[in-house]
């Protein structure tokens, strides 16, 4: 009966118009990842190859290779998770997003306390880590109220599906197919 209720909602026209904003969104998802990943790869390519040449501040060429590793990881596990949804891949990406927000902290108040006296930091790397903080604390700001919405809708549309996230129930789950994708076991009920 539950699974008719899931079929019969999947057949509505608006259903059809949220599956297509779905395939879009993931398009431009997997477009940003993939710029993201590219700032990424500057990030750690400047900082090593500036590792030495900020005596004034020493931390910002390691803020900057520690923040594209840690960016490629969240990055491609991120698209890992939208191909195939996991409650470990989602714990991991929520500790690394905290180490990520704390890391920016940090990078921060490195960068931008000995702003505008960078004399004895080399330009390139000093300017490259204070642009990467002004996109990373703007797309921050973009991405919060995102995480929160769909945070809030995971937790509403599954909350009669709480069960699911235990490796014995995952095929019994009929209501929510969505929650029985995120079981750990990793297959869909």
């Amino acid at each position: 009966m539950a699974q008719d209720r899931v079929q019969d909602c999947q057949e509505t026209p608006v259903s059809r118009i949220c599956s297509c904003a779905t395939k879009c969104c993931r398009w431009i998802l997997f477009l940003i990842s993939m710029v993201w990943i590219g700032l990424s790869i500057a990030e750690i390519v400047i900082g090593s190859v500036y590792l030495d040449e900020c005596p004034r501040q020493r931390y910002i060429p390691i803020y900057l290779i520690v923040n594209g590793v840690v960016m490629i990881v969240m990055t491609l596990l991120s698209i890992v998770d939208g191909i195939r949804p996991n409650i470990c891949i989602h714990v991991l990406l929520s500790l690394l997003g905290i180490f990520w927000f704390c890391w920016l902290i940090a990078g921060s108040v490195w960068t931008f306390r000995i702003y505008p006296n960078y004399d004895n930091c080399n330009r390139t790397v000093y300017l490259f880590a204070f642009s990467v903080l002004i996109i990373q604390w703007i797309a921050l700001a973009f991405m919060l109220p995102v995480v929160i919405l769909k945070l809030c809708t995971s937790l509403s549309a599954c909350a009669s599906c709480l069960s699911c996230f235990s490796c014995s129930s995952c095929n019994a789950c009929s209501v929510c197919s969505r929650c029985a994708s995120l079981c750990c076991c990793g297959t869909k009920g």
